[in-house]
C-alpha cells in the first residue's frame, strides 16, 4: 500500500470539503487512514486545514492545540481489544483492529472535513461569546432591587430598604404600613374636616416598590419614578401625580349619593410645565412619562381611561395605547403591543424591534449606570428576558444579536460598534 504524501492528502480532503470527491477518491483515502502510521502523514494536514479554519487568539490557540492534540491521540493510540465472545484467532483480531482504524478514519473524516463548517460556525459563536464575558464579568453590575423613599407631609424621609415591618407614620388619622414589601395606607375615620395630608414616594434608579393607596388602589412604580397622593381621599375625587413610570390598578368606588363614582384622576406634568390628566374609571393600566423619552405614553389593559392635553381628549379601549407628545398630538395605537408595556412590572425586559438607545434607557434606569455612547448604533433589536440578571448577561445577549459591543468601567457603560 503506497503512502500518500502531504500534497495527495492536501488535494483529497480539499476534493471532500468541496464536496468533488470520487467514490474512488474517497475509497483511497479511507483505504491509506487504516494503517496507524499513516496517520502521522494526515495530522499536519488536517492542522493546517484546523489552523486556516480559525483566526485565534495566542491564548486560545494554546487552548485549541491541545484539544486537538488530544483527539489526534486517542486517534492514533487506539488499539483493538480481543474479544474473548468473538475468540483469540489472528484472523479476527486483525480484523477487529481493522474495524477500529476504519472508525478512526470516517470519525476523523467527519470532525476535520465533513463537520468543519459546523465546527467553525460554532466556535466563532463561542469566541464571540467568551469575548463578550471577558469584557463585561470583570466589573459587572447587578439588577435593582425592592426599595423607595417615602417622604411624609413634615418633609421626613423614610427609607423604606432598610426599614422593618409595622407601622411607619401616623398621618390625619391615618396609619400607614409597610408589610410583605410594599406601603399601604388605612384609615379608620371619616376625614371630611381635616386637611389633607400629602405624602410622596420616590423610587430611586435601580430601585421599585409597590404601593396601597387610603382607596385601595394600587400601585407598582417603577426605577427613577416617583408618585405624589393624600394620605386619604375625599368623597370627590382622588386624585395623584406621577413622574416617570407607574402601572395601576384602580379600585371602582361609587359616591355616597349614588350617582356616578368617584373619578381617578393621574396628573403628569411635562417639560415645558403644560400638564396631562389621565381620568380613570376603575381599571388596570400603565403610565410610562420618563422625561427623557419622545412621548408619554398611557397603555390600557382593563376598563376605560381618558387623557387630556390642552383640551384635546382621546378616549382609550383594552389594548390602546395613546402617545402625548410636548406640542399636544395625541396619538392612538389601537393594537398596542401590551405586554411590553408593562414587562418592566411583570420582572422582564421585553423590547419588540427597538433602537439601542431606547433599550440602554432602560439599562441606565434597572441596573443605575451611566451610558455613553463611542458610535452610533443603526440596528435594531429585539429582547425579552428577565429582569433579575447582572447586567453582563443583557449585554452579552445584545452582542452576540450583531452590530453592537459594550465596554464596562464602574458604573459607566459604553456602546461601541
Amino acid at each position: 500500500m503506497s503512502k500518500l504524501d502531504t500534497n495527495n492528502w492536501q488535494y483529497l480532503i480539499q476534493q471532500y470539503l468541496d464536496n468533488k470527491i470520487s467514490r474512488e477518491e474517497f475509497e483511497y483515502l479511507l483505504k491509506n487512514v487504516e494503517s496507524r502510521n499513516d496517520l502521522s502523514d494526515l495530522m499536519p494536514v488536517l492542522k493546517n486545514k484546523w489552523d486556516e479554519s480559525f483566526e485565534i487568539s495566542a491564548a486560545d490557540r494554546i487552548k485549541w492545540d491541545a484539544k486537538f492534540d488530544t483527539m489526534m491521540q486517542e486517534f492514533a493510540t487506539k488499539e483493538s481489544t480481543e474479544i474473548k465472545s468473538i475468540g483469540g484467532s489472528r484472523k479476527k483480531k486483525g480484523s477487529l483492529k481493522k474495524i477500529y482504524r476504519l472508525a478512526a478514519a470516517s470519525i476523523i473524516l467527519f470532525i476535520f472535513c465533513g463537520g468543519i463548517y459546523f465546527l467553525i460556525n460554532n466556535f466563532n459563536k463561542q469566541k464571540r461569546s467568551d469575548q463578550v464575558l471577558a469584557k463585561v464579568v470583570k466589573a459587572d453590575v447587578q439588577p435593582g432591587s425592592n426599595g423607595a423613599i417615602l417622604i411624609l407631609s413634615d418633609g421626613k424621609q423614610i427609607v423604606l430598604d432598610s426599614t422593618g415591618s409595622g407601622t411607619l407614620a401616623i398621618e390625619n388619622n391615618t396609619h400607614i404600613i409597610k408589610k410583605e414589601g410594599q406601603v399601604a395606607y388605612e384609615s379608620s375615620e371619616k376625614i371630611s374636616d381635616v386637611p389633607l395630608a400629602f405624602n410622596t414616594m420616590i423610587t430611586p434608579r435601580g430601585k421599585e416598590y409597590q404601593l396601597i393607596l387610603p382607596d385601595g388602589s394600587k400601585v407598582w412604580l417603577n426605577a427613577a419614578s416617583s408618585i405624589t397622593f393624600p394620605t386619604a381621599f375625599t368623597e370627590k375625587e382622588r386624585k395623584v401625580s406621577i413622574s416617570g413610570e407607574a402601572y395601576f390598578e384602580v379600585v371602582h368606588i361609587d359616591k355616597h349619593n349614588g350617582k356616578g363614582t368617584v373619578p381617578f384622576i393621574v396628573t403628569i406634568n411635562s417639560n415645558n410645565g403644560e400638564s396631562t390628566e389621565i381620568e380613570v374609571l376603575g381599571t388596570h393600566f400603565n403610565v410610562n412619562a420618563y422625561d427623557d423619552e419622545m412621548a408619554l405614553k398611557t397603555t390600557l389593559l382593563e376598563g376605560a381611561v381618558r387623557v387630556n392635553k390642552n383640551l384635546k381628549t382621546t378616549f382609550l379601549n383594552p389594548g390602546q395605547q395613546a402617545q402625548v407628545f410636548d406640542n399636544g398630538e395625541i396619538k392612538l395605537i389601537k393594537n398596542a403591543n401590551v405586554s411590553e408595556a408593562v414587562a418592566w412590572k411583570n420582572g422582564r425586559f421585553d423590547c419588540s424591534n427597538m433602537d439601542i438607545e431606547m433599550i440602554m434607557r432602560q439599562v441606565a434606569r434597572w441596573y443605575d449606570v451611566e451610558i455613553e455612547y463611542a458610535s452610533k448604533i443603526k440596528e435594531r433589536y429585539t429582547v425579552n428576558m428577565l429582569r433579575n440578571i447582572p447586567v453582563s448577561n443583557l449585554l452579552k445577549f445584545l452582542e452576540l444579536s450583531g452590530g453592537v459591543s459594550f465596554k464596562i468601567e464602574g458604573k459607566k457603560i459604553t456602546v461601541m460598534q
